[in-house]
Parts: C-alpha cells; structure tokens; sequence
C-alpha cells in the first residue's frame, strides 16, 4: 500500500512536470522580416492547370507539418514556403502525388499518392534541422 501511495505521487508529481514544460515553451526565433501587408502571393506565371494533389492535399495538412517555415515566420501568403507556392510547384511535376506507378504496385492509388509526398516531406524535414529524433528512440533501440 505504501509503494502505490509513493509510485501515484510520483505520476501526480511527472504529470505536473510535463504540462508546465508544455505550457512554458519557447516562441519559435524568427529570423529576417514579416512580409508587407501589400505584398504580392505566389502565382503560376503560366497559369497551368489543377494537378490532382489539390484534391486531396489542403492548405490546413500543409499549415500543420510546417507551423515553423519561412525562418519562423510560418506559413504566409507572400513568404516562399507557403501553400500556394507548393501547390504552384507541383503543376510544374504533374506526375507528382498522382500514383503513376499503380499498375506496377500493391498498394491502392491514395496510398501511393500519400507515400510520395510523405516521402518528399521527410527529406524536406531531414534537411531543415526540424527532426525530433525523441520520435524514433523506441523504433530504433537495440537491445
């Protein structure tokens, strides 16, 4: 009875710990300027058409896996790492996020589609410095 009574302090005690350090993070450190209020957005300058990566990637799943792009500033209209400009990008690769592959593969053509861009989202992350390695301790601890 007394090690439960120890032990559930003890978690009391963690638990705490934990939401204060949650609560007290730091601000992201913003380098350079935020944009002008009149700046100009991205825009294709040859207007291609839709690829079929804007039907199924929105603007909200883009905003959550880069809260901290453009040198802290986050996602923004005129900043070069925003939405709009992935999107402007990608009509430039058509076959981009589309499973060309399907006929060669096992898996169904929207787990194609979320392979290739997942894939080139973690070399994007890799290389920016923003990997949490705390994510992958269990997956790659040897015994």
């Amino acid at each position: 009875m007394i090690k439960l009574k120890i032990i559930s302090k003890y978690l009391i005690i963690l638990c705490l710990i934990t939401i204060t350090e949650t609560v007290n993070c730091p601000r992201p450190i913003r380098f350079g300027r935020q944009p002008a209020k009149d700046c100009q957005p991205a825009s294709d300058p040859n207007k291609l058409p839709k690829t079929s990566l804007q039907k199924w990637f929105t603007r909200a799943e883009f905003e959550d896996l880069f809260p901290k792009a453009n040198h802290g500033w986050g996602p923004h209209k005129c900043l070069p790492y925003s939405y709009d400009s992935f999107i402007i990008a990608s009509r430039y690769f058509p076959e981009f996020g589309t499973a060309s592959s399907i006929s060669r593969s096992k898996f169904t053509r929207n787990e194609l589609k979320r392979r290739d861009v997942a894939a080139f989202f973690a070399h994007i992350v890799q290389e920016t410095g923003e990997t949490n390695y705390d994510l992958f301790k269990y997956v790659f601890t040897f015994n």
